[in-house]
């Protein structure tokens, strides 16, 4: 027991021993480098000046946050579609009305095409229909050209 005590005890000058040493070196070093005055002399502490100048003074500061709108509105396009461009930022205002995106017209063009073409294919059929069944048939027209026996 008595071993114990006095290997902690070893330990423990050791260790302040340690203390001292690291100490001593430390302040004996900042006292040979820092400050002005240095062996009774006053040694020069070098240091960058500039001009007075005149300007506004601006006071900035950064805030984090989250901002919560008035109001919000989901926009549903009443058609499907790629969109083409935003004609609007983030936090603009908006209103009744306003074009806030266009979407690519390009395949509804071509269907309003494809309907117009259709369209006239139909119109030329009843114009051969309402022909066939109004002009007179070939029976019709030998007749007509026949004298009449009455």
């Amino acid at each position: 027991m008595n071993k114990g005590y006095r290997s902690v005890w070893l330990l423990v000058i050791f260790l302040l021993l340690a203390l001292f040493i690291f100490w001593w070196l430390r302040d004996s070093g900042d006292r040979s480098s820092s400050g002005p005055v240095q062996d009774g002399k006053e040694r020069a502490i070098p240091v960058e000046t500039s001009p007075v100048e005149r300007g506004p003074i601006t006071l900035r500061r950064a805030f984090t946050g989250t901002l919560e709108p008035h109001a919000q509105f989901v926009v549903a396009p009443k058609v499907s579609g790629r969109v083409e461009q935003i004609t609007v930022n983030i936090a603009d205002s908006v209103t009744r009305g306003q074009v806030v995106a266009q979407l690519d017209d390009d395949e509804f063009v071509q269907a309003l095409a494809q309907a117009r073409a259709d369209l006239e294919v139909a119109r030329a059929k009843r114009i051969e229909t309402c022909l066939l069944y109004t002009s007179p048939s070939p029976r019709d027209r030998t007749r007509s050209r026949m004298p009449s026996s009455a």
